[in-house]
């Protein structure tokens, strides 16, 4: 073979080879394409759809950081948000009762949170340091508002109750100090000292009448209230036995000291068979053994009793 016939048979080879190659390429240029124009149309299709489904779904800023994150957490939706300065600031989510919200700041501490709870929901916010914090809680016949000190003890709480509300400021062992609210008959006052015994209150009682008592802790020492008929008393108790009483009616005042039995032994007040006042002495079994008064014709009379007060000796004006 000659030298020409040579090189035209390589080059005959060479373009065969080109040629196949060139198959080739036309080929995976056609399956490329393809596989592109699949991938827009399926693009597309789920852009357009009414759903889009995803394990977890990441947002970013300029420099790649996560800012905000969809995940899912033991079966349950999350939603969880960044700050710029990359500190976990919020998160959305789900309990076994229902919706949990929890807020941080910059530090890292909890300052705020609401969530679903069995009875109803709760709401918390807490000083930036953790020292004092406010709650509220709401319940099926329940709201109770509550506040807590720098050392996180309770010292205030506001609730509703079956009969209405009540607002009380506690002590420093979580005892109530004060108490106002309403019942029945209408609003009351209560005040305590720090072992939680009562030391005063002032009420109305289901009838409408007032009554304000004084106490030491242990025993009531002095009761004022109204009666129903528009008058009012005024007592001083001992060991919760009356030792004196004072009263005002239609009819006018009366006071009494009492004894050792808890019978009158001093009555000053309005007459009963005469106008005007009357004194009267008794003895501890309760039998008159003075008196200083009117006589039924309107003259001053003293007169001093003897054997049960059934022997009298009498001084009266009109002897004069």
């Amino acid at each position: 073979m000659s030298d020409l016939e040579a090189r035209l048979s390589a080059l005959e080879t060479h373009v065969e080879s080109l040629e196949r190659g060139a198959r080739r390429w036309r080929r995976a240029t056609m399956v490329l394409g393809a596989v592109l124009v699949s991938t827009f149309v399926l693009a597309a299709t789920a852009l357009n759809s009414e759903t889009i489904k995803a394990r977890k779904l990441e947002i970013v800023d300029e420099a790649g950081k996560v800012v905000m994150l969809a995940d899912t957490t033991e079966g349950a939706g999350r939603l969880s948000l960044w700050s710029s300065s990359g500190a976990n600031v919020a998160r959305l989510g789900a309990n076994e009762h229902g919706g949990d919200f929890i807020m941080w700041n910059a530090q890292g501490r909890v300052v705020g949170s609401m969530y679903a709870t069995a009875q109803g929901a709760r709401i918390e916010t807490n000083a930036a340091d953790g020292k004092g914090s406010a709650s509220l809680d709401a319940a099926t016949g329940l709201a109770q508002i509550a506040l807590t000190d720098a050392d996180n003890k309770p010292i205030v709480r506001a609730a509703t109750e079956q009969a209405g509300g009540v607002l009380q400021v506690l002590g420093s062992s979580g005892q109530p100090a004060a108490s106002i609210g309403s019942r029945a008959g209408g609003g009351f006052v209560v005040v305590q000292n720090n072992a939680g015994s009562e030391v005063g209150s002032m009420l109305v009682r289901e009838d409408g009448t007032g009554k304000l008592l004084l106490a030491d802790g242990k025993q009531p020492n002095i009761l004022l209230e109204t009666g129903a008929d528009g008058g009012g008393a005024l007592q001083l108790l001992h060991s919760i036995r009356v030792i004196a009483g004072l009263g005002g009616t239609a009819s006018g005042g009366l006071l009494n000291l009492m004894g050792p039995e808890g019978r009158p032994v001093v009555i000053l007040g309005q007459a009963s068979n005469a106008p005007g006042g009357a004194l009267a002495i008794r003895d501890s079994a309760g039998v008159r053994v003075a008196r200083i008064g009117i006589d039924p014709d309107g003259y001053g009379e003293m007169a001093v009793y003897g054997e049960g007060a059934t022997r009298k000796k009498a001084l009266n004006a009109r002897d004069e």
